[in-house]
């Protein structure tokens, strides 16, 4: 059994997956998650942290915008923020490179790939 607490897979988010969960009828729940392919998974995981990523930047792609149309430079005009982009950037990163040097499944499995709390824009904290 792997147990998966996000992944990004075909254009859907799926949470808290059971690789071995099964329907009413013995079905598998999910037998398109190539769970004993290292490569396909690593991909499936690379996918989900850039998903997220992705999903995260552009909570505040509109204040890079607005620093470009009016001549600012974003990192003094919003610090915190252009810190806050550059954080998730780096989380990316470095979860980016432990599933590439991941040799086994477990090892994968072992890795979290689910954004940290502190790195979640709050939309409410920044005057626009």
């Amino acid at each position: 059994m792997a147990y998966i607490p996000l992944l990004y897979f075909n254009g859907q988010v799926y949470m808290n997956i059971d690789t071995d969960e099964r329907d009413s009828e013995g079905n598998l729940l999910y037998p398109d998650i190539p769970i004993n392919n290292l490569n396909a998974m690593k991909d499936l995981f690379k996918r989900t942290v850039r998903f997220q990523a992705k999903n995260e930047l552009r909570k505040t792609d509109y204040f890079v915008v607005k620093s470009f149309e009016e001549g600012l430079s974003f990192e003094s005009a919003y610090p915190s923020i252009a810190s806050l982009r550059d954080s998730i950037r780096q989380w990316a990163a470095s979860v980016e490179a432990a599933i590439d040097a991941a040799t086994t499944i477990d090892a994968l499995l072992a890795i979290d790939i689910v954004l940290p709390d502190g790195l979640e824009y709050d939309e409410f904290s920044t005057a626009v």
